[in-house]
């Protein structure tokens, strides 16, 4: 979760990986000065003995499990996964409660602009038509026809009222998900319902009122309040941003050593095998060295076009 929501990093106003906009600028990450004050702040908190090496290779699930075995005592998970961790954690022991927390920041109140929060609209399932489609033209109005307003509540929330099924209500004026949803008769837990009953692949833009009313539990909802205060996406690299054939070749192959440079003398610099204060000019020279003007010329590039749409 550190690397994809930048949950950590944010604090230092940059991206836990990658390339994200700095004062209007295409930057890559693991070069700037912010990250060489993150990679002192993760070093501090190794030493401390705050998280061990075997940590860089947890998912998820790894985390949660360290979580509620009471060998960790905060992990980076997700705010919809908050109760399930609770009901796991009191069967060992019954005094046990994860809550959420606020991203760490310099000072109180900070605004984060680099936290990886959904966007106002879907971008992980972009469409594409083929440029050998025979119906492109309906093609275009099926996409358009998503970013309705009628249409987003369509996919979000399902055909309430269609064969009998309602699969919301209204309680204390406020739309939500209904019982049959819920509790379903057939079995169903929520998240299979919700696939088989509504739309949610197709929901090109988010509706947050069935965002809220699926975390449905103050444990939930907490978790995602703090996730989302002063925390904002306006210095993220755009992800529909896109490249050509050729760039995205060459960017491929320049980038594909960058990476695996940086994410290696990540871990060497916050374990103590290099030194950050001796070694990170020459991390830097030798990162520059890999062609990373020529990568950071391709990403602006896209970039600029993408504004320019």
């Amino acid at each position: 979760g550190f690397q994809s929501q930048n949950t950590l990093s944010a604090g230092f106003g940059v991206a836990h990986k990658g390339w994200f906009i700095q004062d209007g600028e295409v930057v890559y990450s693991p070069v700037q000065e912010g990250y060489r004050e993150y990679l002192l702040f993760l070093r501090d908190w190794y030493n401390k003995g705050y998280f061990n090496a075997d940590s860089f290779n947890y998912n998820e699930g790894d985390a949660g499990n360290e979580l509620t075995a009471g060998k960790a005592a905060v992990v980076h998970n997700h705010a919809a996964n908050t109760s399930t961790l609770n009901a796991a954690g009191v069967t060992l022991d019954p005094d046990f409660y994860a809550s959420g927390a606020h991203a760490p920041r310099s000072e109180k109140g900070e605004v984060l602009t680099v936290i990886n929060k959904n966007a106002p609209m879907g971008t992980g399932n972009p469409f594409f038509i083929s440029a050998t489609s025979e119906h492109p033209v309906e093609a275009m109005r099926f996409i358009d026809y998503l970013y309705m307003d009628s249409t987003q509540q369509l996919t979000a929330w399902g055909t309430t009222g269609d064969l009998g099924i309602e699969t919301t209500q209204v309680v204390d004026g406020k739309k939500t998900w209904s019982e049959f949803i819920t509790k379903n008769p057939d079995g169903l837990d929520m998240t299979a319902a919700r696939d088989r009953y509504s739309m949610n692949s197709f929901q090109i833009m988010w509706e947050q009122s069935m965002e809220e009313a699926t975390y449905g539990t103050p444990e939930k909802t907490m978790a995602l309040d703090c996730f989302n205060t002063n925390t904002e996406r306006t210095d993220l690299y755009p992800e529909v941003a896109t490249m050509t054939v050729d760039e995205a070749n060459t960017y491929a192959n320049i980038m594909s050593q960058i990476d695996t440079y940086a994410s290696e003398m990540m871990q060497k610099f916050i374990v103590g095998e290099a030194s950050i204060e001796e070694d990170w000019d020459a991390y830097v020279q030798q990162i520059e060295a890999l062609n990373l003007e020529a990568a950071k010329a391709i990403k602006v590039e896209s970039y600029n076009r993408y504004m320019s749409r």
